[in-house]
């Protein structure tokens, strides 16, 4: 699960922790399904599956960004924003990333997705700082660079790359073989 900021923040959750979904969860469903184009871009095939909205004490409230002070609402979900730029502003709560394919994804590869998106787009710097609603088609503008960034120089060799150094760093942090093997999301 890739946790909104009203989990991380207010509940102290990680960003990524494992969920078990129900099958029923697993059919297409329009309401609850929001296509994740990257997939396309890595052929891996994924979905985000939007949880239920919590009713809990901060539903229609603000909260301030742990990284830089900022008002924001905590449905935001960062990880959707690494994962398709486009969707920065976009209130939807938790998410379940799954396959489309019904095959295994664990919380590693999706995790490991993210920052290897993250690498791609952070060397743009950032027009204005924080978003301010005054400003929306600066930010429209920056997060559809970061898009379009994705999507000419994101792909499944640059992922499994990727992969490849952050497996081989963890075991050089490990080396008496705690970290776990986990396969190419591609060989499953």
């Amino acid at each position: 699960m890739a946790n909104c900021l009203g989990d991380t923040d207010l509940c102290h959750q990680p960003y990524f922790a494992p969920y078990a979904l129900p099958t029923l969860a697993l059919h297409p469903d329009s309401s609850t399904w929001i296509d994740l184009p990257i997939g396309d871009v890595v052929r891996i095939p994924l979905v985000a599956i939007r949880q239920p909205l919590a009713g809990l004490l901060w539903r229609g409230r603000m909260v301030r960004n742990r990284d830089n002070g900022t008002l924001v609402a905590p449905e935001i979900n960062h990880i959707m924003a690494a994962l398709d730029p486009r969707m920065y502003m976009a209130r939807l709560g938790s998410l379940n990333i799954v396959r489309k394919d019904k095959k295994p994804l664990s919380v590693i590869h999706v995790e490991a997705l993210c920052r290897h998106c993250l690498d791609i787009t952070e060397p743009i710097p950032h027009p204005t700082g924080p978003y301010i609603s005054a400003n929306q088609a600066v930010h429209d503008e920056y997060f559809d660079k970061q898009w379009q960034l994705l999507q000419t120089k994101a792909s499944r060799d640059g992922f499994r790359a990727y992969w490849d150094a952050a497996k081989a760093e963890a075991e050089q942090m490990c080396p008496e073989g705690g970290f776990i093997d986990i396969t190419y999301p591609y060989d499953i």
